[in-house]
């Protein structure tokens, strides 16, 4: 059992507020569904609970500079649709400390999913805090 669909709703309606109306997702459904007919529909409507959201941010969005910031690792995937790879690299432009792996694939999320290249390195960093010794680009 998971309860990752609730905890998305929770992070991305606090992330920011939400000004889309039920009549305009409703309009953007039939949009979507003339390029993407089978998920256009489920992705304008994917907002919706947004519209509802009974809390406002606590504070709002603040721009990071990273000074400071312990190593970590970015995993940027070349084809996600959810989050671009254009997203991953800025933050590691944004972030000295951290550490990009570009996996060349398809799908959202890079560790996790087969590939021995992402996992070996994400896995050891966990375990250890030890990042890899070259930038890294991992078949997917």
């Amino acid at each position: 059992p998971s309860n990752e669909n609730e905890i998305a709703y929770i992070v991305n309606c606090i992330d920011r507020t939400d000004d889309a109306s039920p009549e305009r997702l409703a309009s953007d459904a039939k949009k979507f569904a003339s390029f993407a007919p089978h998920f256009g529909p489920y992705i304008a409507w994917s907002t919706l609970p947004c519209h509802y959201w009974p809390y406002e941010p606590v504070r709002p969005p603040v721009e990071l500079n990273g000074k400071g910031a312990a190593d970590f690792i970015v995993i940027g995937t070349t084809r996600d649709p959810a989050t671009p790879y254009a997203w991953a690299t800025e933050v590691r432009a944004k972030f000295s400390s951290a550490f990009l792996i570009t996996a060349d694939g398809d799908g959202h999320t890079g560790h996790g999913r087969g590939s021995s290249c992402v996992d070996s390195a994400v896995d050891t960093y966990l375990l250890s805090g030890e990042l890899p010794k070259r930038p890294l680009r991992c078949a997917l």
